[in-house]
């Protein structure tokens, strides 16, 4: 007899028989001695359920997913085309050469004609000036002296104890000493600013309360600057109240206080009531705004472009999209100057309140006002149009 040639069948799979035994010896664990055949029963039903529902998932996680249709290829390609436009765009913006460039997309044509009329790379090298413009400086004051002689008038009395001999007999400028006392005091605030550029906070306040326990060393308003704002950076509200507290209070316990009229308190001042709503954008205390804004009112000062500035950044962080537009018409109504991280704060309120247009005409208002646009403002206006589909128009904006 021949072989046959037809391969083996198909059979369905055997269906999953639970084991009765084992479901009887569970019920026993649990205190169930004789379970009832309908207990049996469901307890069975139960588990070719398991099983069914295990044998799903598995199948569904072997199971590749299904080939991208022609709309969707064409969706993907673009999206990757974006991509690589936004990448390019990130690196034109991050340029340490950016100065050089022909221009900016978010600059007008004014800005570009004065940033290239003005040989700012040549002049200005880091903190110091080109020693040859100085040279130049010296010998036109020189040459027209009549001119210049309210520049050059001595004006000023100056003390022989101001000046030193050399060996060669010539005098010296002689600069004032620090005493030992300021030099310590220097130092802690020297390192209270750089704990705050390495965003080290915790470390900040240790040294902050190491300066408050000496009289010698106890914080002036630059060190409760560097505090604060670090402070501020971080979030630490709590600890920054406290801190803004203790500025008003005499301490008792200081050491090397040699006067009794001793009085180092001091009240707070603009930065530091900014440096508290700076604490209130990653905690999202909407409602300490207002109490800061009543406390700066309470110590005789004004808000300046920068309070509200931060206040509506809290309101963005808290959803308070109503109160964003609130500070922006307050902002716009004291005067203060309006500038591009303003408004880059009013579009993303725009873009997550799904407004598209009203953000568009918000970088329109912000050009006619001639506010110069940073590249984040536009970048924000990009992701809102590409958010809901506009990608033509995102391209036009960052071109």
């Amino acid at each position: 007899m021949e072989a046959s040639s037809i391969g083996p069948l198909n059979l369905p799979p055997q269906p999953f028989v639970p084991n009765l035994e084992k479901v009887r010896d569970k019920l026993v664990k649990r205190g169930v001695l004789q379970p009832s055949p309908r207990i049996i029963h469901n307890l069975r039903n139960k588990e070719i359920q398991k099983f069914n529902r295990r044998q799903a998932k598995e199948a569904a996680a072997k199971k590749l997913p299904p080939l991208p249709s022609d709309a969707q290829r064409r969706e993907i390609a673009e999206e990757s085309h974006f991509q690589l436009i936004k990448s390019e765009y990130r690196k034109f913006i991050g340029s340490g050469e950016r100065e050089k460039l022909v221009g900016k997309p978010w600059e007008g044509l004014e800005k570009l004609r004065l940033r290239e009329s003005s040989a700012e790379n040549s002049v200005h090298v880091g903190d110091r000036l080109n020693p040859e413009h100085l040279k130049e400086l010296s010998d036109i004051l020189e040459r027209e002296r009549d001119k210049f002689s309210w520049l050059l008038e001595n004006d000023i009395e100056i003390q022989e104890e101001w000046f030193e001999e050399d060996e060669e007999g010539k005098k010296k400028w002689l600069p004032k000493k620090r005493s030992e006392a300021e030099a310590i005091k220097f130092v802690y605030t020297k390192l209270l600013a750089v704990l705050g550029r390495a965003r080290k906070p915790k470390e900040a306040l240790r040294v902050f309360n190491s300066m408050r326990a000496d009289a010698f060393t106890y914080p002036d308003m630059a060190a409760y600057h560097s505090l604060a704002v670090t402070l501020g950076q971080s979030g630490f509200l709590r600890e920054l109240i406290s801190v803004v507290e203790s500025m008003r209070v005499k301490p008792n316990n200081a050491r090397n206080v040699k006067f009794k009229s001793w009085s180092p308190e001091l009240e707070p001042d603009i930065v530091i009531f900014n440096a508290i709503l700076n604490a209130c954008v990653p905690t999202c205390q909407w409602k300490g705004v207002s109490w800061v804004f009543q406390q700066i009112r309470s110590s005789g000062l004004t808000p300046n472009g920068a309070s509200y500035g931060l206040a509506m950044e809290v309101m963005l962080k808290s959803g308070k999209y109503d109160l964003v537009h609130l500070f922006f018409d307050k902002m716009r109504r004291n005067g203060e100057a309006l500038n591009a991280l303003t408004y880059k704060v009013l579009v993303r309120a725009f873009w997550e309140e799904g407004k598209v247009n009203e953000a568009i005409e918000a970088v329109r208002d912000m050009e006619r006002w001639g506010v110069v646009g940073a590249a984040s403002v536009y970048y924000e206006l990009a992701r809102c149009l590409c958010f809901y589909g506009r990608r033509e128009e995102a391209l036009s904006e960052v071109r």
